[in-house]
């Protein structure tokens, strides 16, 4: 069920979001969470102020990254308290659709939250030469989950993405006091897990396509950032017809059919290029993803 947290900021993406190019989607970016465990355990062993730093961190690098695919439009609230005083949730209706509002409304919603987060130094003396060394190690991870608020806010994806990290400093000579390591560690996490949450988001509603094929290349719509690289092995698939929950009624998604296997040979800032191993009819606007190989 779509949280109450969902549904105010699912409102307020609809009263100010802006009308979106034909071939973008609109999103609205959630104020990043974090359950009271782990701002507790924060509290409790003196790295609040880091979580902090790395939450705001993470919204920023998360709007930068949707930016950065050409995809979206993006509408960020803050004023979520402000909103609530502003409307009638009872009564508005902007709840149950963004068609409801005369203004264009988020397609979707990305919320996130934080799940896990741990910073904290470790010391290593080593005496017979009179030297020190301090490693700062961070572990993170957050839940996204994607509404798509066409459907009524129905939660479409869900993923976890993880980070744990280590930063040394050169050994040094002993001194005294506790210098804190540059917190240049956190933004660089923060922007990674970024990355590969607006790749999900990106996959998810626009998944990768075949969008030329020539001979034995073909070239896919990812470029640099986006998680696609050289070697890696893609299959192109065919898409059939929509399938249907004959219980629920829900839409499935449509079948696929694996069409080819393409190798990725260049990775340029928009597209990829790659060697077609195998084709069974690849075409232009054929789905393509990389292969995972089941364990």
């Amino acid at each position: 069920m779509t949280s109450y947290r969902t549904l105010i900021t699912l409102a307020a993406c609809g009263l100010l979001a802006t009308a979106s190019h034909a071939q973008r989607k609109t999103i609205g970016i959630a104020e990043i969470q974090t359950n009271d465990a782990v701002e507790a355990n924060a509290q409790s062993n003196g790295y609040l102020d880091s979580l902090n730093l790395v939450r705001q961190s993470l919204k920023d690098q998360v709007i930068t990254a949707l930016n950065q695919t050409r995809k979206f439009e993006i509408v960020a609230r803050t004023d979520l308290d402000s909103v609530m005083k502003e409307m009638d949730l009872q009564n508005s209706g902007l709840v149950t659709s963004p068609q409801a509002n005369e203004v264009a409304a988020a397609e979707y919603l990305l919320d996130i939250d934080i799940d896990s987060f741990q910073d904290y130094k470790e010391e290593a003396e080593f005496k017979n030469i009179g030297k020190a060394a301090k490693t700062r190690i961070i572990r993170f991870s957050v839940i996204a989950k994607i509404y798509d608020l066409t459907q009524g806010g129905k939660l479409i994806e869900s993923v976890s993405v993880q980070r744990n990290e280590r930063k040394m400093e050169k050994v040094n000579d002993f001194v005294q006091g506790d210098g804190e390591l540059s917190d240049v560690l956190m933004r660089d996490i923060s922007a990674s897990i970024a990355q590969e949450v607006s790749n999900k988001v990106a996959d998810r509603i626009f998944p990768p396509r075949v969008i030329a094929i020539s001979d034995d290349q073909a070239t896919i719509n990812r470029g640099e950032g986006t998680g696609i690289a050289v070697g890696q092995i893609w299959k192109a698939y065919a898409l059939g017809e929509e399938m249907i929950d004959f219980d629920t009624g829900e839409n499935l998604g449509r079948e696929e059919t694996e069409v080819g296997t393409i190798e990725i040979t260049q990775v340029l800032p928009k597209f990829a290029k790659g060697k077609v191993l195998a084709d069974f009819g690849i075409e232009r606007g054929q789905v393509s993803r990389p292969y995972q190989p089941q364990q």
